[in-house]
């Protein structure tokens, strides 16, 4: 069997063995898989969905006996029975959706016959004990229709009151057989006693309850703050109440009569007025017995809550319990079931698919072990020929490398030297572009300034000529306010007159003197105040002519502000054009420079080249051929034919020498981007075929 067929064998043993191996841990992996699954989408969700319907009924069992309380308020009361309803609707839920679990397992194609048995028996108990709270429910909605939260207590109080009364006639009874008066004193007022006390609160309640509009699931408080008689909202033992009154109260005026008589000695009047009293008391008892019987049903109503909750939904619940217990028993088992039927699959998979690849890879290895012994020793005489021959190659090339590395590092310092000095150049250039757009913005900001100072004299001749103006103006005022003063100075002397006329004229003058008077002092303050105004407006006058002597000296100065300043602009015009012409220059040089840098790059990567193509010369046509020989009589057992004619094996690719980095300060070098290395000339590429002729069947075996 030649070479590659053992290869071939070795190989196929060891993919068979492979494929062997993964199939079986496929296969355990997969029932693992399955198992859990199983578990996670259907036995720990319902060991889960199971101790929580155990944790609500415990909770449920320790709340139940709340509901049998006595001495509970009625909001405490609906708010301890809608609780219940409330966790009884809950825990429904929470069976649904183990149910739900079922389905869905079986829709996933996962089966757990036991756990499900088990469970069906559970919730067949679960209904039972639904069944027997709702009717708990029932009983508890019935009692608190009633409204006697605490029968025991109502009943206790009744009884005792119609004791009191029995008590009382029994007194007088004995008091008139012997004739003779006992104490203490039995008074007329129906309220005196202990059930007209109770009496008066029990009215209270129903009046608060009446101004609440007869809410029943308002909460009496009466005025004290203190809670009202709840079972005044009963309608039996309120109407009860209501035909009491008349009757306890014709009961006391008979008692109060009877001792009065027995008192005075009226004995045959006060046995009379007994059989009245006897009447009224039956018929008070009587209404205590109607009352009774409304305490009566409320107990019942306890008892057969609490006989339904503590006896029969006790041993439900007991019931439901221990199917609950064995439910989860039973799926704890089912699962441990399926875990170890798993492990085992996954163990037995695992011992096949390691049995498969011992022997698989026994086989191969001794396969592979001949075949690599029988190519070691061929491959190592090869190996030793190629050795001397690279060795060889190396001492012919050294000397070409040498003068070919001499030749690059030359082009490479001459290469930096050319970037050196076109990075001044352009840090140059940049330079003066700066300056020279420097040198226009100032040139339009000297523009601007001359433009300002131009609009600047204008104002300033404007306000020299608006303050000549206001000069003028004052002059008008001033000779306008000496006109009043003299008129002021007339009006004077003519009410003088006038006072010298009303002098003559005596008493009938007086008057007019008055007036005159008045008329001369008013004649006095206008010339004063002409007279301060005309002062004012004089030293207004000088003041104005003072500024508007300087406002034409500003106006003068403004003027040669603005010559100057077009001076420095026309200079500052020729600075600029000069320095565009400067950068220009220099921008022609820097793209001189940049050229002479490119042909030294180009000279610089051919001298690479040659160096790296010196240093891949590593064959001999001649030595190779022998070699080739001998590998091919070690693949295909046969000697062939030499071929003197050989090509050389392809060169490496040449190494590429990175050109020196600029070292730049500032501007923007614009030929940075494009000066790049030209591209290496590509070495001569030999075809495998041309090496190793691979023509005919020599390889037909592979």
């Amino acid at each position: 069997m030649s070479m590659s067929k053992r290869i071939f064998t070795a190989f196929l043993v060891m993919t068979l063995a492979g494929i062997g191996a993964f199939v079986g841990a496929w296969r355990a992996a997969y029932e693992e898989q399955i198992a859990l699954d199983e578990i996670n989408s259907l036995s720990m969700p319902l060991q889960r969905g199971i101790l929580d319907v155990r944790h609500r009924l415990d909770r449920m069992q320790v709340h139940e006996r709340t509901l049998f309380s006595t001495g509970l308020t009625a909001d405490e009361r609906r708010r301890q029975t809608g609780w219940h309803a409330e966790e009884v609707r809950e825990l429904m839920e929470a069976v649904i959706n183990i149910d739900q679990l079922f389905n869905n397992a079986h829709a996933n194609g996962f089966t757990a016959p036991e756990s499900e048995d088990a469970w069906k028996s559970a919730r067949d108990k679960i209904e039972g004990w639904q069944h027997s709270t709702d009717g708990l429910l029932r009983v508890l909605a019935e009692w608190d229709q009633t409204f006697v939260y605490d029968p025991n207590v109502l009943r206790a109080d009744l009884q005792r009151f119609r004791g009191d009364h029995y008590a009382l006639a029994t007194r007088l009874g004995t008091m008139l057989n012997e004739q003779k008066i006992a104490t203490p004193e039995v008074g007329a007022s129906d309220t005196a006693c202990a059930f007209g006390q109770w009496r008066i609160r029990f009215d209270e309640s129903l009046r608060v309850f009446q101004q609440s509009g007869r809410d029943m699931s308002k909460p009496i408080i009466l005025s004290d703050g203190t809670p009202g008689i709840e079972y005044v909202k009963n309608r039996a033992i309120a109407d009860g109440m209501a035909a009491m009154v008349s009757d306890h109260a014709a009961f006391h005026m008979a008692a109060h009569d009877c001792y009065a008589l027995i008192r005075d000695g009226a004995f045959e009047a006060a046995r009379r007025k007994f059989e009245e009293m006897n009447a009224a008391a039956g018929k008070v008892i009587a209404h205590f017995e109607t009352l009774l019987g409304e305490a009566r049903t409320a107990s019942a109503k306890v008892e057969e809550a609490r006989t339904l909750g503590l006896i029969k939904m006790r041993s439900e619940q007991d019931d439901v319990q221990s199917a609950l217990g064995n439910a989860v028993t039973t799926n704890q088992r089912e699962a441990d079931t399926r875990v170890a039927a798993a492990a085992a699959a996954g163990r037995f998979g695992i011992r096949i698919a390691f049995l498969i690849a011992i022997v698989g890879i026994g086989t191969a290895g001794v396969y592979t072990y001949i075949t690599i012994s029988r190519i070691t020793g061929g491959l190592n005489r090869i190996i030793s020929g190629l050795g001397e021959s690279s060795a060889q190659v190396a001492d012919a090339a050294g000397a070409i490398s040498g003068s070919s590395s001499q030749l690059a590092e030359g082009a490479t310092e001459q290469a930096a030297s050319l970037e050196e000095t076109s990075s001044a150049l352009e840090q140059m250039a940049s330079m003066t572009r700066q300056n020279a757009d420097n040198a226009t913005r100032t040139s339009q900001t000297t523009d601007q300034a001359v433009k300002s100072i131009g609009e600047g004299a204008k104002a300033v001749h404007n306000m020299s000529d608006a303050m000549a103006e206001i000069s003028d103006s004052a002059e008008k005022i001033g000779r306008i306010i000496k006109t009043i003063e003299e008129i002021a100075f007339q009006t004077n002397l003519l009410a003088l007159n006038a006072a010298v006329e009303a002098a003559r004229a005596g008493e009938a003058g007086k008057g007019f003197a008055v007036v005159a008077d008045e008329v001369r002092n008013l004649a006095q303050r206008s010339a004063q105040a002409a007279r301060d105004t005309a002062e004012l407006i004089e030293g207004t006058v000088a003041r104005v002519k003072n500024g508007s002597g300087i406002a034409t000296a500003l106006d003068s100065d403004f003027q040669k502000i603005e010559s100057g300043a077009k001076e420095v602009g026309r200079l500052i015009a020729e600075i600029t054009s000069a320095t565009r012409e400067q950068a220009q220059g220099v921008d022609q040089v820097n793209t001189a420079v940049a050229q002479m840098d490119k042909v030294t790059q180009s000279n610089a990567a051919n001298a690479e080249e040659s160096a790296s193509a010196s240093e891949e010369l590593s064959a001999q046509a001649g030595m190779l051929n022998g070699m080739v020989d001998d590998l091919v009589a070690l693949v295909a057992g046969s000697h062939r034919q030499s071929y003197a004619s050989a090509s050389i094996p392809p060169p490496r690719p040449a190494r590429t020498q990175k050109s020196p980095a600029r070292r730049l300060t500032g501007g923007t070098p614009s030929s940075a981007a494009s000066r790049q290395l030209p591209p290496p000339v590509a070495p001569k590429v030999m075809k495998p075929n041309e090496v190793i002729p691979l023509d005919g069947d020599d390889f037909k075996d592979f």
